[in-house]
């Protein structure tokens, strides 16, 4: 458990309830209140996309569920648990902005670090220089997200992730939430179907921003059959999207954005 509580991902690379505190508070774990030592509880579920930074209002509700579960097991008293569940939310992002994607290499480095040197490397203050070329690994990370896109456009399109029509219809609201739960994957991030025209659709990102899908951008995406096979090419963009459809776009130049199928679904 105490291995669990020290490496659990909560959120904004925090690994572990010690740094998550610094994290999101910028304080010690004793140093913490009763609705801090909530919304830090609610973490664990959903770090990337229930942290106070990304979705506020998802973290409260999680809060709000860890002090009623205190409140029913006796952990707490009535009068605290209102006093915690009115707090207003304070958490804020404490700490360097990372500036490169990097995850294996930076992991790498922080197990030779540890091994050598223990656990100092969290509380010393460290400044740690690697010879990772910034330039470099960026166009490295780049130059594979496009080799991947390329692989699936060969293949053919997957469809979208899932259809949420009825939601959008009767409850936007819902729908607008939906896309706020869905992470970004490298440069893909969710969209939402919001009408097919003949040759365009347009569709809602999860800040609001509504976009166009050209032609140019939904021409490809002829259906997977198989891993050897492809259906035929779309004729029109309702061939390839529905209203209410949750697919996955990247920028491309001159912020144009292009529709493209979520390779894990």
């Amino acid at each position: 458990m105490e291995l669990y509580f020290n490496k659990v991902f909560l959120g904004e690379h925090a690994y572990g309830f010690g740094a998550a505190a610094q994290v999101y508070y910028g304080k010690s774990l004793q140093e913490l209140s009763l609705a801090e030592f909530a919304m830090l509880a609610g973490l664990p579920k959903a770090p990337s996309t229930a942290n106070p930074i990304v979705n506020p209002q998802k973290a409260k509700e999680r809060r709000h569920h860890v002090l009623l579960r205190m409140l029913e097991t006796g952990v707490i008293t009535p009068q605290q648990f209102e006093e915690a569940d009115a707090t207003p939310l304070s958490e804020k992002y404490h700490g360097l902005r990372i500036e490169l994607d990097a995850p294996y290499v930076a992991e790498t480095i922080r197990n030779e670090l540890h091994d050598k040197y223990g656990d100092v490397i969290y509380t010393q203050g460290l400044s740690i220089y690697s010879t990772i070329d910034s330039q470099l690994q960026r166009a490295a990370n780049e130059a594979l997200q496009e080799g991947i896109f390329a692989y699936e456009r060969r293949h053919g399109y997957r469809g979208p992730e899932k259809n949420i029509a009825p939601q959008l219809q009767n409850d936007p609201e819902s729908a607008k939430k939906c896309l706020t739960a869905l992470p970004n994957q490298g440069n893909l991030q969710a969209a939402l179907v919001t009408a097919v025209d003949e040759k365009t659709a347009h569709a809602l990102l999860a800040n609001g921003e509504l976009i166009i899908l050209p032609w140019s951008s939904l021409s490809w995406a002829q259906p997977l059959l198989s891993d050897h096979r492809r259906g035929k090419k779309p004729e029109y963009a309702s061939d390839v999207l529905k209203v209410g459809d949750i697919i996955r776009v990247y920028p491309k130049k001159k912020q144009r954005m292009d529709a493209e199928s979520n390779p894990e679904c």
